[in-house]
């Protein structure tokens, strides 16, 4: 599972379109923060060139965020709803 993205910037400041985006193999961590009562997530994603990863990845990304809520389907589901959010237009692959 990954997402497609259209058109993005990365950190360095090269532009890039068409990139394939998904969560790297160390996968998730969430707590819930009693205080707030929301969810903080941390994450790694990666981005490659295409979806088929045939090269190795652009870059590897570090994304932390809160919800308020977490996914009925999963936490993967969470965690890509909010890549989608920072990179608009893109869909899941």
């Amino acid at each position: 599972m990954g997402i497609i993205i259209p058109q993005a910037t990365l950190p360095s400041g090269i532009p890039v379109s068409n990139i394939y985006a998904c969560i790297s193999s160390n996968g998730i961590s969430v707590w819930k923060d009693p205080m707030s009562n929301t969810f903080n997530f941390n994450g790694m994603y990666k981005i490659y060139a295409s979806s088929d990863k045939a090269l190795p990845p652009i870059d590897n990304l570090n994304l932390n965020f809160k919800s308020n809520t977490i996914s009925t389907e999963s936490l993967y589901t969470t965690f890509y709803d909010e890549l989608k959010r920072i990179y608009p237009g893109a869909e899941d692959c």
